[in-house]
């Protein structure tokens, strides 16, 4: 893939810089769009992304293939690309969490959006956008209230975010084109490193909870979780699925 990279400074956000170059046609598979600071970034299912105006890099790249890569696979496979980013910078004890976000020790890290637009011609161009925390030393109440928050350099490594934008969208780049060709491979490794495969977990699917034993990931008609249930076997499409999480089991005795 020919990396294009195209900086913004300070942009809305470069997903929607993305989904405009798409629509307007003057987008180019491989495009990168970069940002230091966003003014309306967005999270999964419409959550808002808050976007300091420095210490934060915010990468959208444009994966627009002539075949398409099932929605769950592509946010999958970004996760990867953005957790092996975190790791090479030094945050080796990084995971993943379903569905889109890299985690250090429960504090986030890194955020994955990923968004569609149509191409016409039953061609279909997606902005894979990356929210990663560098050089932030602090962040504000009302997000630490919410939840755990984390950068890189309060983890001890120092960096630049714009210093990362070339690691960042070579990892994405090889990440996406191996789910393409690989997609149970890239699957699976997205399951190992959540830490779920071979686990008891519960599923979260619209109102829906089930709890079993998650075996990986089946890609004979789309991306599905094969999940052990009381039930027998389901597979559920992952796109649906908007939460995985390990069930806590009992210790067991050892023996007297």
């Amino acid at each position: 893939m020919d990396l294009r990279r195209i900086d913004h400074g300070a942009c809305d956000s470069t997903n929607e810089r993305a989904l405009e170059a798409l629509a307007a046609g003057t987008a180019r598979h491989g495009d990168v769009h970069t940002a230091l600071e966003q003014t309306r970034g967005r999270g999964q299912r419409g959550r808002a992304w808050w976007s300091a105006p420095t210490g934060g890099l915010y990468l959208t790249l444009v994966w627009a293939p002539d075949a398409p890569l099932d929605p769950a696979l592509l946010t999958m496979a970004a996760g990867l690309g953005a957790l092996d980013c975190a790791r090479s910078a030094g945050a080796m004890t990084a995971r993943l969490d379903w569905p889109n976000d890299v985690l250090v020790d429960g504090a986030k890290l890194a955020g994955v959006l990923v968004e569609a637009r149509s191409l016409g011609g039953g061609r279909t161009g997606c902005a894979v956008g990356v929210g990663l925390n560098v050089a932030q030393a602090e962040f504000p109440r009302s997000l630490t209230a919410e939840r755990l928050v984390t950068s890189l350099v309060l983890l001890g490594h120092e960096a630049r975010p714009l210093d990362l934008a070339e690691p960042l969208s070579r990892a994405l780049a090889a990440r996406l084109e191996a789910a393409a060709h690989q997609p149970l491979e890239e699957g699976r490794a997205f399951l190992e490193a959540a830490g779920l495969l071979g686990q008891r977990v519960e599923v979260v699917q619209g109102e829906q909870r089930l709890e079993g034993d998650l075996h990986g990931l089946d890609v004979a008609d789309g991306a599905r979780l094969v999940l052990e249930t009381e039930k027998g076997v389901q597979r559920l499409v992952a796109a649906h699925v908007q939460g995985v999480r390990l069930v806590p089991q009992e210790p067991r005795e050892s023996p007297s």
